[in-house]
């Protein structure tokens, strides 16, 4: 009797050859999350002024990257200006605010069911690197739809940009 395990390449993947048939064994949690997840965050401000004006400009860097071992980042800049203003005497008041964020969202979303696949399961990629579509019923089209990793080169992708800007004048007509 013999026993040969060997791991292959492939994250969290096991192959077993006992007396000439071969199994597979793959930790799909493993297999799918055993990424590290990465976050980077800077921000940064200046400030300053006298006893009647006063500014702060700030900007901020965040990237996040998730525990799945495919690729895909949140990223977010962010800049924003304020800026106010007394007259001398202190009856009028001017303050400017503006805030500007841009969040890029680039992820790959991968089904929750994934991890219940059975561990004999065929590998998600083939010997080529490519999706392994046919160790998942080929041309059958009932048995393709079972393959949960379709949507791994169809990431998730969205832009979103917000401006937020605010004026205040204030006059005031009474003597204190």
């Amino acid at each position: 009797m013999t026993i040969l395990t060997t791991i292959r390449p492939i994250l969290g993947q096991i192959m077993t050859s006992h007396n000439g048939i071969k199994t597979v064994y793959t930790d799909w949690q493993k297999e799918l999350y055993g990424g590290m997840g990465k976050q980077t965050n800077i921000q940064t401000a200046l400030s300053g002024g006298n006893a009647s004006t006063s500014f702060r400009i700030g900007a901020g860097f965040n990237r996040t990257t998730a525990i799945a071992t495919q690729s895909g980042a949140d990223q977010r800049i962010s800049l924003s200006v304020n800026l106010s203003h007394a007259s001398t005497d202190q009856r009028f008041h001017i303050s400017f605010s503006n805030q500007y964020s841009n969040t890029l969202s680039d992820m790959i979303n991968i089904s929750g069911s994934a991890v219940s696949i059975p561990p004999n399961a065929p590998p998600i990629r083939d010997a080529l690197g490519n999706l392994n579509y046919a160790g998942w019923g080929g041309s059958n089209t009932t048995a393709r739809n079972a393959f949960r990793f379709s949507n791994l080169e169809n990431p998730y992708s969205a832009t979103t940009s917000f401006l937020n800007s605010s004026l205040s004048l204030i006059m005031n007509y009474s003597k204190d």
